[in-house]
């Protein structure tokens, strides 16, 4: 038989990480289909109750406490690892995107305190805000008890924010209403439980919300860690286990679904860190400001001084953040509401804000209000009832996924909001819940889709004007494109159906009114200013920065590189970015690339030249431009320039083929828009309704939208005489423009909006000579004419596939998955394109079964020789795998920090655990041993991130047995499955062919992870207590472990799992013997009273914390004091060992040489090992193995 033997002759140890990383989160994460989820009926009979628990201010961390009552939610239910709040991170605003859906810039609730920037008026408290009917009721905006109301159901808000008041003109069926801050205390928790549960059972009301001020509350005043704030946590914890006794009692827990979360999370604050605004600017500046609430800032100058105020703060000091409004990171869905003032900013976490600092200043013990990527502000979701699974643990998600989470569990339509189905529907215990047919604002799902593990390219060429009908023009090569790919029926585009809208729209995959391109022309809603036409417009930085991602900085952001020629947006900075190539589109530049294929061959150097672009986006501009010149008929122009064009698609398609690149490049075709005849005879003037006089901006320009700003005073007016001036017109008040269009909710457009019927054009006013355009578009997009067109080709497709028709915002998060990349926040969703995809046995050749996974064994101290021991299965792991010659562990050689550089692919200096056992190197105290070290969340927490939070963080289930670092929370986070290491466990799963069962259950059971990380101790134990020889104990520990390596490899066989799952196995490091006869002992050579502190533990490594002035008197002495012991001060000791440059590592750091070890001091019994490691790593004995297959 032919070997497939390839030993590795590049010996690795942190590249290792790397290649795991490779397999579980890019070659796993295969195109993976998700299952529409079946309707639930709104039938009282069968709908749930729901019952929301807010608890204000509990971190996702539970702040380290442990809370029973949370802890069986979890164990009964679902919990998440941690829900994102909205920012800012205070409570109103929290809270309400909560109950909406919906980003504050979206609801309207931007602060705690409500203010007033037309008036100036500022609402002295929280309390007062929660009475005001202005601050919470903002159009189109519907918390989750009105639309329960609206849909026939009861809904009840116990002091919940927003319940006090009528929004939309509804209030809740019941309130019982909020209270200041000082009298949480005199409403328990308890007490107010009761109320909702009373509601539930005997109004039989359907929908109940409850708020806690704790333990926010106790928090803000005593801060982490105090004895109230932590009684606090766990009188309501108490409070949440009485509140499933309760429900049990009341016969509401086969049909009450509960979901306790939280608004945000907490920081203890340091009265040290603060930052005074005065210090750097004028007050005599600032119209109105918010100014002193903690953490954040907002300043609407007086006129003429924002750049005053911008530049003396936007340096001012390093941990204050500054932005103009329009400038401000639109990551954070905060700045574009309209109650915005024009600069704002926050302080670093743990910072505090100040106007100017007075004895009457004062500080919270702990706050909140800090970026929401920060873990501290991370809030909590768990989930317990008869509509969610028992015992799961799903990823985290936002907040905004809770509103339309309930709508599914109540079986209601939601409004619009930002949440999406996707990342939620697993916590269902069916997988489904009922699913809406409204298509909200959600992130897609992360797919990716690899050949033979090479990264596909993307090339999309936008065929401007291409019609889904092809426009009646012959194209035999889009004939040929969808033989071998597929088409859609059409593509229905954004409105206003207009080049640039469109084309951002398929680029970030938001509809216009989020991503604020809301014409051709740029124009400025507050001057009037217009640019003079579209190729003006595409240089406007402003306009092409009003909201959203385009795909090519989604690809840069996560290490590809993207171009885009010609492309509206490429050729302008998007926040401060542009793509690695692009080409500007203008008249000069259009007649230079004349001639298409001059175009395609740019781009396919661009692909696969020195660029080496992964993604292009190209816009062909010529048959739209014709259409508009000359129509559909006049001298056969247009046809030409199709013609043209399909020439331009068969000269790409003949390259793709013959320079082989089929197989790895993505080919999509689409269009911006439709196109119709426009009839000279059918123009629409608007000075002919109303007086030039009443206006203060028009922007119309002789097209299909018109939209006007009128003079003070004269909304009313103008929009009476226009609403029904003509039969082709259609004309609204902004807030009232139709909800289908995604387009008015948006500052930059005007307060009266229109539009006219295909064919028919509006203009300002008659002129003596009318220019108008042969063709056109822009119209209603629901209307035929305005369908566009969408071919695809190449490796992730199907052959021959005829899909139904889509949006054009599925394209953006459709080019996420083939890049293999996580998508911005977008209106699409996988399931409107996943049946385009082909198939897993078509796509990649090595998993026709299904996604692959990884199995990663560590065998503790596996010495790249096998320690001479036989294995016979990692015989036939080598003949059908591969083997490296070693690896290369870090030092120091020990096991938790080896283990944890391979699981973050970081060297011990940078990810912090120094040593197996965690000591503090300020107080001394040291973990008793190796596995009680491996419960302290402190140590694991020194940095860089394991590879099962990568995979979990980019849609996969990881899981870890008894694995350093998978029992505590690192980062917050835990693995989806984890399986602890103790004496205790060890002697449970003393069989290991049963560790072995439970993994493979989790990766094929119920728990389908994708990754597993697993460490067997056996043989590293038993060379530790007997050596290489007493009574061959190692040895049969090392057999124990080739019989669980083959039964491995059998099971892989006879379950037919071996093409999905990728088998890795490695050390941590080798092993040598130890001599009790070669000992150094610190303390033979310095003082004890010289030593503040001294690590070691009978190894080969020790540090040492000389007291005040001892530093070089101690290092002196032993740097030379022993011929097997090597001393350095920290910042010397050998850089090859990427080891000393930690905080955690002592001023003196010594290791000896193999088969010594050091100790303080002699003692009358010594204990050591017969064998040992953590040498220096470029000893041969200390090398380790590694295996895959």
């Amino acid at each position: 038989m032919t070997s497939r033997l390839w030993i590795a002759r590049a010996s690795f140890s942190v590249n290792f990480t790397m290649k795991m990383a490779y397999f579980s989160v890019m070659a796993l994460v295969l195109v993976l289909g998700f299952p529409a989820g079946a309707k639930h009926t709104s039938d009282s009979s069968s709908r749930s109750k729901v019952l929301l628990l807010l608890l204000d201010g509990m971190r996702s961390d539970l702040y380290g406490e442990p809370l029973p009552g949370l802890k069986s939610m979890e164990m009964n239910g679902v919990r998440a690892e941690w829900l994102t709040p909205a920012y800012i991170t205070l409570s109103m605003p929290c809270m309400y995107t909560i109950v909406t859906g919906l980003y504050p810039e979206s609801h309207g609730i931007t602060f705690n305190k409500y203010y007033n920037l037309s008036t100036g008026y500022k609402a002295k408290t929280f309390y007062e805000t929660l009475n005001i009917t202005d601050w919470f009721n903002s159009p189109g905006v519907e918390p989750i008890w009105v639309t329960a109301i609206k849909h026939g159901l009861k809904a009840g808000t116990v002091q919940y924010p927003g319940g006090n008041v009528a929004i939309q003109g509804i209030r809740p069926t019941k309130n019982s209403p909020g209270v200041p801050w000082q009298q949480l205390g005199q409403y328990p928790l308890k007490g107010l439980i009761d109320i909702g549960l009373d509601w539930l059972k005997n109004d039989d009301m359907d929908l109940v919300l409850v708020y806690s001020g704790q333990p926010d509350s106790a928090l803000h005043g005593e801060g982490i860690g105090s004895a109230t704030a932590t009684a606090k946590m766990h009188e309501v914890d108490k409070d949440v286990k009485y509140l499933f006794e309760k429900s049990r009692e009341m016969g509401l827990e086969d049909t009450l679904d509960v979901i306790v979360t939280s608004d945000h999370g907490h920081v203890n604050i340091d009265p040290r860190r603060y930052v005074e605004l005065y210090d750097y600017i004028n007050a005599s500046d600032i119209q109105m400001g918010l100014l002193d609430y903690g953490n954040t800032f907002q300043i609407e100058p007086v006129e003429g001084k924002l750049d005053t105020l911008y530049n003396a703060l936007v340096n001012a000091h390093p941990q204050l953040n500054v932005y103009k409004k329009l400038d401000f990171p639109t990551r954070f869905h905060y700045a574009s509401s309209d109650r915005i003032m024009k600069l704002l900013g926050h302080v670093d976490s743990n910072w505090y804000l100040f106007s100017r600092k007075t004895e009457s200043s004062f500080f919270l013990a702990a706050d909140h209000g800090y970026d929401n990527q920060n873990p501290e502000m991370r809030s909590i979701f768990y989930a317990q009832g008869p509509s969610f699974k028992k015992g799961f643990r799903s990823e985290h998600f936002e907040s905004v996924n809770i509103y339309p989470m309930i709508c599914d569990l109540l079986g209601l339509e939601p409004a619009p909001n930002n949440g999406s189905r996707e990342n939620y529907k697993d916590l269902f215990d069916d997988g489904s819940g009922s699913a809406s047919t409204f298509r909200s604002l959600g992130v897609a799902m992360l797919t990716s889709v690899f050949t033979s593990f090479v990264l596909e390219k993307v090339f999309l060429m936008l065929v401007d004007a291409l019609r889904w009908d092809r426009l009646g023009y012959e194209f035999p090569s889009l004939d040929a494109m969808e033989e071998n790919g597929v088409r859609a029926e059409w593509t229905d585009p954004v409105f206003i159906t207009q080049s640039s809208p469109s084309m951002m729209s398929i680029a970030t995959g938001l509809y216009v009114e989020s991503h604020g391109v809301v014409h051709n022309q740029a124009f400025d809603p507050e001057t009037g200013e217009i640019s003079p036409n579209y190729l003006a417009g595409l240089n406007s930085t402003w306009w092409f920065n009003g909201g959203g991602q385009p795909i090519w900085l989604t690809a840069m952001d996560q290490g590809l590189k993207a171009g885009t020629f010609m492309y509206p947006g490429g050729q302008v900075p998007i926040n401060g970015r542009q793509p690695t190539r692009w080409q500007v589109s203008s008249n000069p530049e259009m007649k230079r690339f004349a001639n298409l294929t001059d175009r395609a061959d740019v781009i396919f150097d661009w692909l696969y030249g020195k660029d080496d672009l992964d993604l292009v986006l190209i816009h062909v501009e010529v048959i739209d431009n014709a259409l508009h010149a000359f129509g559909f008929t006049a001298l056969d122009i247009a046809k030409k320039e199709a013609e043209k064009v399909n020439e331009l698609i068969d000269y790409i398609l003949t390259r793709m083929k013959d320079e082989r690149v089929k197989d790895t490049l993505n080919f999509l075709i689409t269009a911006d828009h439709g196109m119709t005849i426009n009839s000279a005879k059918k123009r629409i003037y608007i000075y002919d309704y109303i007086n030039e006089t009443d206006i203060d901006f028009i922007f119309a320009d002789v097209g299909p939208v018109f939209q006007i700003k009128p003079k003070d005073g004269a909304l009313q007016k103008v929009y009476s005489i226009l609403k029904d001036a003509h039969p082709a017109m259609y004309v609204y008040m902004k807030e009232d423009f139709p909800e289908r269009f995604h387009f008015a909710n948006n500052p930059r457009n005007l307060p009266i909006i229109g539009y006219v019927d295909p064919t028919w054009a509006v203009m300002k006013k008659r002129r003596f000579i009318e220019i108008g355009k042969a063709a056109d578009h822009g119209y209603d997009n629901e209307d035929m004419t305005m369908k566009s067109s969408f071919y695809a080709q190449g490796p992730s497709f199907k052959k021959g596939y005829l899909a139904k028709h889509f949006e054009s915002v599925n394209i953006y998060p459709l080019m996420c998955e083939l890049l293999g990349i996580v998508p911005a926040p977008n209106n699409g969703s996988r399931d409107n394109y996943k049946d385009m995809l082909g198939s897993k046995e078509t796509i990649c050749d090595c998993c026709p079964n299904g996604q692959e996974k990884v199995f990663l064994m560590l065998v503790d101290a596996l010495r790249w020789d096998r320690l001479g021991y036989e294995f016979p299965s990692l015989d036939a792991m080598e003949e059908n795998g591969v083997r490296a010659e070693w690896t290369d562990p870090v030092f120091i050689t020990l096991s938790s920090p080896s283990m944890m550089s391979i699981a973050t692919g970081l060297y011990v200096e940078s990810h912090g655990v120094v040593h197996n056992q965690p000591f503090d190197p300020e107080t001394g105290e040291i973990s008793p041993g190796y596995l009680e070290g491996l419960n302290s969340s402190w140590w694991f927490n020194g940095g860089g991130q394991p590879i099962w939070l990568t995979a979990m963080d980019q849609g996969l289930k990881a899981g870890t047995f008894m694995y350093p670092g998978g029992q505590v929370p690192i980062n917050g986070r835990q693995p989806t499955r984890w399986q602890v290491s103790s004496t205790p466990e060890r002697k449970r799963f003393a069989n290991l062919t049963d560790r072995a069962d439970v993994i493979f259950d989790w990766l094929y059971g119920k728990d389908d992870l994708d990754l597993v990380l697993f460490h067997v101790e056996v043989i590293d134990n038993a060379l530790h207590a007997f050596g290489f020889t007493a009574l061959d104990i190692a040895k049969k520990e090392a057999e124990k472990v080739n019989e669980l390596i083959d039964y491995i490899l059998t099971r892989m066989k006879d379950e037919r799992v071996k093409v999905t799952l990728n088998f890795l196995i490695t050390g941590d490091h080798g092993m040598t013997i130890n001599s009790a006869k070669k000992r150094i002992y610190i303390y033979d050579y310095i003082n004890e009273t010289d030593v503040d502190f001294i690590f070691t533990d009978v190894g080969p490594l020790f540090q040492i914390k000389p007291i005040d002035g001892a530093l070089q008197k101690v290092y002196s002495i032993l740097k030379d004091a022993h011929p097997a012991m090597y001393v350095y001060m920290k910042e010397d000791f050998p850089e090859r060992f990427h080891f000393a440059n930690n905080p955690r590592n002592l001023p003196i750091i010594g290791y000896v040489d193999p088969t010594w070890a050091v100790m303080k001091k002699r003692r009358f019994i010594e204990i050591g090992k017969a064998a040992d490691h953590g040498y220096d790593n470029e000893d041969m004995t200390m090398k380790s193995s590694f295996y895959a297959q």
